[in-house]
């Protein structure tokens, strides 16, 4: 216990803890309830409606979540910051929409040439780039927001520092998603086993999901859709509920440590 305290001291993190969660769970329940929405839109059979209908709910969803990580920022250096909605919004527009691009451009490629065997060099690399950017893409995001959020406009110069600052700090990077991985893969096996839902890896589905899907209650919300329609699945519902509350208490130490590793005030050498 003493070691976990002397953990949270050094990230900030020893006071109004409970706040910080409540900034994380309110809104990404809000966000799931309206991805529910928005994913009925895939079984309409026009690609170009979901993709851009997802674009809206991302950038706007995004920018909320902007706003939240101002808190984690702010809180860690000692609410000395000032926040400016406005200064915030083109540059983070311009950002997310480079990133959307990227990361659905990627998706949606990768899954229309699978299969064909004309193209499998270029299926190769596309799916190389996927397993990339899923697994940068987290801190990536997280870094180019701090560099918006510390006063940087120029998108494209935002990205390129918030990628220097990642390879800079990519072992506390590495090791964090490490940590969250392991919990989600957990609790994907014990789903498997207590509900006979497979897990599944595809890379060209990760690299949507991560982007998409990266909430910790957007599992409970989904199944929750299906459960009023199947009381079988309530218990599922309760599962992924649990599942999220303790994702969310992780994803606090997780926006904190990566608060403290941007100003460089923890590092691994």
């Amino acid at each position: 216990m003493k070691k976990i305290n002397e953990f949270l001291t050094m990230i900030h993190l020893q006071e109004k803890p409970l706040k910080l969660w409540l900034l994380i769970v309110i809104p990404s329940v809000i966000y799931c309830v309206m991805l529910s929405f928005v994913q009925t839109l895939m079984y309409m059979g026009n690609p170009l409606i979901y993709y851009s209908a997802l674009y809206f709910l991302i950038l706007w969803f995004g920018f909320v979540w902007l706003i939240v990580f101002f808190q984690f920022l702010n809180k860690k250096r000692g609410n000395t910051m000032t926040l400016s909605i406005k200064r915030y919004l083109l540059p983070y527009f311009g950002v997310q929409t480079i990133f959307y691009i990227l990361m659905m451009g990627c998706h949606y490629i990768t899954m229309q040439i699978a299969g064909d065997l004309s193209k499998n060099f270029l299926f190769y690399i596309l799916t190389a780039l996927c397993i990339l950017l899923t697994l940068a893409y987290l801190p990536w995001q997280l870094f180019c927001c701090f560099e918006i959020l510390d006063g940087k406009r120029n998108p494209l110069r935002i990205l390129k520092d918030g990628l220097v600052k990642l390879a800079k700090q990519y072992q506390i990077c590495f090791y964090a998603l490490i940590l969250l991985a392991f919990v989600a893969v957990v609790f994907a096996f014990g789903k498997e086993m207590l509900f006979h839902i497979p897990m599944s890896f595809v890379p060209y589905m990760s690299v949507h999901d991560i982007m998409v899907n990266a909430n910790p209650f957007a599992d409970g919300i989904a199944m929750a859709v299906y459960a009023f329609k199947d009381v079988s699945q309530w218990g599922c519902v309760l599962y992924s509920l649990v599942y999220g509350i303790i994702m969310s208490v992780l994803l606090v130490v997780y926006y904190m440590l990566m608060a403290c590793a941007y100003d460089e005030d923890i590092r691994i050498s």
